[in-house]
């Protein structure tokens, strides 16, 4: 795969308005350069073949800093109460182009094969698991969260994003028993 410049991926004027050029808040991108270099790429993207920036998903753990990006959810609760996983889709059209439909699938295995699907006009996708469960123990079982996401566009362009595939990053779902 070659390098690409930073400087030589376009970003459609749209998404550039909902970032936060120079403040202090979290989606500043002071704040992000900073991030990135404490930890590293946490959320790859998906460039066409002429750099424009096409796609990209995050996995977000409301149980963890709020909705920090992350590549785990964490199922875990003191009081046995279902924890809530967050995907969301950082994609959007270049041009003209609206988004108008987002297809995700999800499959992971705990305590048994999950696969959870979810069409519509909804960029978020969420779903609960309970803590506790065969296989759970004190560190967190790991178990490999695969995702899958088809963006499509008012244009009937469709593009997919996998988890764990291409420039995208390998999720996860850690089980804890209840009560750590």
């Amino acid at each position: 795969m070659p390098e690409i410049l930073i400087a030589d991926i376009k970003v459609d004027a749209r998404e550039r308005q909902r970032i936060d050029v120079a403040g202090e808040g979290t989606g500043s991108l002071e704040n992000l350069a900073k991030s990135i270099q404490e930890y590293g790429l946490l959320e790859p993207i998906l460039l066409d073949n002429q750099n424009n920036l096409v796609a990209g998903f995050r996995l977000m753990d409301p149980g963890r800093l709020g909705t920090a990006t992350t590549t785990e959810c964490q199922i875990r609760s003191l009081t046995s109460v279902p924890t809530q996983c967050i995907l969301e889709s950082t994609s959007f059209p270049t041009g003209t182009n609206t988004i108008t439909g987002y297809s995700w699938v999800v499959s992971y295995t705990y305590p048994s094969d999950k696969t959870l699907s979810q069409t519509g006009t909804n960029p978020r996708f969420s779903f609960t698991e309970m803590c506790g469960q065969t296989g759970s123990n004190d560190s967190g079982l790991q178990v490999e969260l695969k995702v899958s996401l088809t963006v499509t566009d008012s244009e009937g362009n469709s593009v997919t994003v996998r988890s764990n595939a291409g420039s995208q990053q390998l999720l996860s779902l850690r089980a804890y028993v209840c009560g750590i």
